[in-house]
């Protein structure tokens, strides 16, 4: 039995090496690699804004579609009333009442101010 140094042949006559160095692994699995955070971040900040701009459109579009209703109600709510004034107005004043909740639970704070305020004229307009 002989025992083979690190400059010998094979038996095929190749010379055998042990200094040679294994394949170096790939950058995904390294010890110690950083991951590619930063970029994912980006997305992750990008897509949520995204998000954020998407639900706020569709409350918006929520509450036109509440207030679009309202329009075509109140014409037909006056029509089955007795069609006095007094009906028309309580109405009118639901209906504000209810428009600025609507603005208030989708978020629209300008609008609800909006309504706020028209309710508060037609008070004084026709409460005294």
């Amino acid at each position: 039995m002989s025992t083979q140094t690190p400059n010998s042949t094979s038996p095929a006559g190749a010379p055998l090496s042990t200094s040679a160095s294994p394949p170096a692994p790939s950058k995904v699995f390294q010890v110690g690699a950083k991951p590619p955070a930063p970029k994912l971040a980006d997305t992750s900040v990008s897509l949520e804004e995204r998000l954020e701009k998407e639900i706020a459109d569709r409350k918006k579009e929520r509450f036109l579609w509440i207030c679009g209703l309202g329009v075509f109600a109140q014409p037909l709510i006056y029509k089955t009333c007795d069609e006095s004034f007094i009906v028309y107005s309580a109405t009118f004043l639901i209906e504000i009442g209810g428009l600025i909740a609507a603005a208030e639970m989708c978020g629209i704070q300008k609008v609800a101010k909006f309504f706020s305020e028209v309710g508060k004229w037609w008070m004084k307009r026709k409460g005294g």
